[in-house]
Parts: structure tokens; C-alpha cells; sequence
């Protein structure tokens, strides 16, 4: 079974995303509250297949969890989730090992993709 590991320090938007993948998929999921817990937790349980990770959030942002993430498992899938993805960002996060970007709000249909093909489903 996947693993998926959700890191947003919006607890509907946590729950939106737990809801989707229960829809969808038939994965373990775990959240994080900020990208301070998401990487502690990480370097606890590296056994994950797909972090979906938001940008703008308190103590340690998405900008500065990624890299952190990638160290600790660098094969990990990441799909950088936010409503604030300007000019180069996208080029700049994929350098970073980000594999794919979805803005805020998207369709339910648009997510289920993207996670599928991350996971390989």
C-alpha cells in the first residue's frame, strides 16, 4: 500500500486532501502541520511514496522544507500544492526535486491525476 504524507498548515484544506485520496486511492496518509513536523516526522518514517507539500506556512516553509525532504529520501515524489506560484517558481521547485505543481483550488479530477501519475496507479 502507498504511502502518502500531506504537509499544509491549513487543517480543512489537511482534511480536503485526506478526503480526496480516500475517494481515490487505497493509501496509508499521514499530516504535518508545517514543514518543521513534516521533515521531523520524515526523518522518523522515510517510508513514503508522495509528500504533497503547501508553500506558505509558519516556522519552515515549503521553500525551505523541500530540500530537507529530498535529503532525507531523495526518491520521494513531491507535489508542490499552493495558491502562490509566480514567474519562475515552478522551474525554480522542480531544480529542487519537486515533481509537479497543482494551484490552489483545483479540481478534484486534476488531483486524482497528478497523484496517479506520481504513484504509478
Amino acid at each position: 500500500m502507498k504511502t502518502i504524507r500531506i504537509i499544509d498548515d491549513d487543517k480543512a484544506i489537511r482534511n480536503y486532501y485526506e478526503a480526496l485520496i480516500g475517494m481515490f486511492f487505497p493509501c496509508n496518509v499521514f499530516t504535518a502541520d508545517d514543514g518543521d513536523t513534516g521533515i521531523k516526522i520524515m526523518e522518523e518514517h522515510p517510508e513514503v511514496d508522495l509528500i504533497i507539500l503547501d508553500l506558505q506556512m509558519k516556522r519552515i516553509n515549503g521553500w525551505e522544507a523541500l530540500p530537507k525532504l529530498k535529503e532525507i529520501k531523495s526518491d520521494v515524489k513531491v507535489i508542490i500544492s499552493s495558491s502562490y506560484i509566480y514567474g519562475n517558481d515552478e522551474k525554480k521547485l522542480k531544480e529542487m526535486g519537486a515533481d509537479l505543481t497543482i494551484i490552489k483550488p483545483f479540481l478534484p479530477a486534476d488531483f486524482r491525476a497528478v497523484v496517479m501519475e506520481l504513484l504509478g496507479l
